[in-house]
């Protein structure tokens, strides 16, 4: 009888933690919006019919660039320069872009936040203390920095993947033209200012939030349900990539996902993940800060001499990623 009512104790905890998580996401998403429209309003007399407008606009230039170009990268670059022949107002856009980045990282930093100082305050399997924690930061950075060569082959293959169903390819095309757009807006940036600010909500809130939700919340949630580690981490991963709604990015996502989740698994400090995390999106934020753009692959004549770099950096950052295997070991870090 004991036995039976741990079991259902355990169970009724992850999913109390299930149920919260997605409940007080979703809370967040409605309600923190309106509290920061509000404030672009008074603040920055930005309202929700300018929104309106830039979006519109967003609509009409997402469907000229796709009539002109059938891949996601190269309509998207083409939507980014045609902006001003229909907003002629740059500075709506600018404040657009600002509003979009707000609106959306602090409700999950909210969420995220409240998720962690509820449910894993006491949990040291969040913030590790022991060990040399600062080593594995430096090593997780490492492992971000090598992969990306490997990562932008993967975003190049998944920009060429086409959906049989004719409705859902063109759903999925806009949607990501439309993203890549607002993307390139986003890496308009014209000042150290800017770029300071850019590298704080989009490469250091966003990554707290997400780490909090995907790693903290939803993957030791499965963890708890007994599920083997790797299929959890998988599953976790394909969640965090799904949510974004980019299918021409999903599985540069779901790798960059699944890297976190073993991070946060083997070293159990959230810190490292966060950190790797920070690393990769304020990376692309200097990146677009110096070319203007934020996605650039490799294009086909280069392919031929970058693939050969790729296979070596992805060497390295298997590397680096062993080398953090082999701390949880010398250390004696137990996993959940």
């Amino acid at each position: 009888m004991d036995s039976r009512f741990q079991v259902f104790k355990e169970r009724f905890s992850y999913a109390k933690e299930s149920i919260f998580l997605i409940l007080i996401t979703i809370l967040s998403l409605v309600v923190v919006p309106l509290l920061i429209s509000l404030i672009f309003n008074v603040a920055f007399d930005y309202s929700n019919d300018d929104l309106t407008k830039v979006n519109a606009a967003f609509d009409k230039i997402t469907e000229l660039s796709i009539a002109k170009y059938s891949s996601p990268d190269e309509a998207a670059k083409y939507g980014h320069s045609i902006i001003s022949k229909y907003i002629s107002n740059p500075d709506l856009v600018s404040k657009t872009m600002w509003f979009l980045i707000v609106s959306s990282n602090i409700p999950l930093l909210i969420s995220g936040i409240l998720f962690v100082f509820i449910f894993r305050k006491k949990d040291d399997t969040i913030f590790l203390v022991k060990g040399n924690k600062y080593g594995s930061y430096l090593q997780a950075i490492f492992a971000f920095f090598f992969a990306l060569p490997f990562l932008s082959l993967v975003g190049q293959w998944n920009q060429g993947l086409h959906f049989p169903i004719e409705e859902i390819k063109n759903d999925m095309l806009y949607s990501e033209v439309k993203s890549g757009i607002i993307q390139h807006c986003f890496g308009d940036m014209h000042s150290i200012n800017e770029l300071l600010l850019m590298i704080l909500f989009v490469g250091v809130l966003t990554a707290i939030a997400e780490e909090f939700i995907f790693r903290v919340g939803l993957q030791n949630i499965l963890l708890k349900t007994n599920m083997n580690p790797h299929i959890a981490i998988l599953v976790g991963a394909a969640i965090f990539s799904f949510v974004h709604f980019q299918f021409y990015g999903f599985f540069v996502r779901l790798i960059l996902g699944m890297l976190l989740g073993y991070l946060y698994y083997w070293t159990r400090d959230i810190k490292t993940s966060i950190i790797a995390h920070a690393f990769n999106n304020s990376l692309a934020m200097v990146v677009a800060y110096n070319t203007g753009s934020l996605t650039e692959n490799p294009s086909d004549e280069a392919l031929g001499s970058f693939v050969p770099t790729a296979a070596l950096f992805t060497v390295f950052c298997g590397l680096a990623l062993y080398r953090i295997y082999q701390m949880r070991k010398e250390e004696n870090i137990t996993t959940l």
